[in-house]
């Protein structure tokens, strides 16, 4: 690579008029996830409604996500594998146009055999979103603004859990429970058809800024001849994203998913207010990627060393509530938040950033849609596992609850704080 490229590649040397691109194309692509966001959350919102409407069980409104998270895993991995070989753009434009047709099909389902069906359609088509964004960042925003641009993606996470409650809600206001599919899928749609005006714009604005530095090397320029073609270092840090990812589900989904249910069976909340009080809980974390990406990109702190600092500060949290959740809800609430806002930190730590840190031997579209297969299999547990603990450990249900976070979380301190050690022994023996 020839030394005036390098130069290029910097946000330094951009023009006005190529970092307003690069901006359009960060909102973009924040837009678009935002929207899927909204569209995988709605159904979940909408499951009391689903069961009213059709006369089914909480097991059988549940089976359409849990075909919805197969397909979604499966898929991503095949999106790991094929991202170098098929146009991401076009990706993007066709299984995000379809998903949003198929999220206003939802609406018009009779049963749940013709929902599910739907739903692993979904989920197939979402598979590139999250995954795809980050590949798009990477090529045509600067290195040192990848920092920046995760801080502002990760808040589409909240935003899409936002508005999926306030669609739902409207809805429901309105007599239909249809109508939130309907808005969902023209607002999805609507996101992709502004991701792809940008594009366009980006793609002769900003390739030869940025695209000349953000392509990376293959494997086998890093691989030691007659060797792997991974070295030890990225085998072992790819490996720890994984398992965050896995461990992060099984950290964060339980919280906003029974934080209703603590509220109304150890306080005697009305169902209604507590749902309202969890409806927020999405806006009241939004620090907590911003939080990540200021201590990962400071000074370039390696993911694992950023992602413990959120993990003691959060571990914590458990440990407090194990002691006070049935004395106050306005405690429980405040440190739930708290807990919450640190654990999304973490995902930022050891998720995308880390997939930025780690990519020049893996896309880090690639190494996204990976962690995000991984992650998808812990959706898929979570809900089993602490519903057989709720409906068969009820009187200790809640003390189980916190002891699982407290022990997840400390498995994931030493994973971080071993694998380093791991990472140099390994090097140390290169001849």
């Amino acid at each position: 690579m020839a030394k005036d490229e390098e130069v290029l590649g910097t946000y330094s040397t951009m023009t006005k008029r190529q970092k307003r691109l690069m901006m359009l194309l960060i909102w973009a692509c924040w837009a678009v996830y935002a929207a899927s966001m909204m569209a995988k959350k709605v159904y979940a919102v909408e499951l009391v409604e689903v069961t009213k409407a059709w006369g089914a069980t909480n097991t059988q409104a549940g089976i359409p996500l849990t075909f919805y998270y197969i397909t979604y895993t499966v898929a991503q991995i095949w999106f790991a594998l094929s991202i170098r070989k098929i146009n991401v753009k076009n990706f993007f434009l066709v299984t995000v146009s379809a998903s949003s047709l198929l999220l206003m099909l939802v609406a018009l389902t009779q049963s749940i055999a013709q929902l599910s069906v739907v739903m692993a359609l979904i989920g197939i088509t979402h598979c590139g979103i999250w995954a795809g964004a980050i590949y798009l960042i990477s090529l045509y925003v600067p290195e040192e603004k990848h920092g920046f641009a995760v801080g502002i993606m990760s808040t589409g996470f909240s935003a899409g859990n936002f508005l999926a409650y306030a669609l739902s809600a409207g809805a429901v206001g309105l007599g239909n429970w249809q109508y939130a599919f309907w808005a969902a899928g023209l607002i999805l749609l609507g996101s992709v058809v502004f991701l792809f005006v940008v594009i366009g714009k980006a793609g002769r604005g900003l390739a030869l800024v940025v695209r000349r530095t953000a392509e990376a090397p293959s494997s086998e320029q890093h691989a030691p001849k007659g060797k792997a073609a991974f070295s030890p270092r990225f085998i072992v840090s790819f490996s720890v994203v994984i398992l965050a990812a896995l461990v992060y589900q099984m950290l964060d989904m339980p919280v906003g998913t029974y934080l209703p249910k603590l509220f109304v069976t150890e306080h005697g909340m009305p169902e209604s207010y507590s749902v309202l009080l969890s409806m927020f809980l999405p806006v009241a974390v939004l620090g907590g990627p911003f939080l990540g990406t200021a201590l990962s990109s400071r000074k370039h702190m390696p993911f694992m060393k950023a992602s413990n600092v959120f993990l003691i500060a959060s571990l914590i949290c458990p440990v407090i509530l194990l002691f006070i959740y049935k004395t106050s809800w306005i405690w429980a609430l405040v440190i739930t938040v708290l807990y919450a806002t640190l654990i999304r930190g973490f995902n930022t730590c050891s998720g995308t950033l880390a997939a930025l840190q780690i990519d020049s031997e893996m896309n880090a579209g690639s190494i996204t849609a990976f962690s995000n297969a991984a992650a998808s299999v812990a959706c898929a547990i979570v809900p089993m596992l602490f519903g057989f603990l709720f409906d068969y450990c009820a009187e200790s249900a809640w003390v189980i609850f916190y002891l699982i976070m407290i022990g997840l979380l400390a498995f994931m301190i030493l994973v971080n704080a071993v694998a380093p050690l791991i990472i140099r022994k390994l090097e140390k023996r290169k001849p």
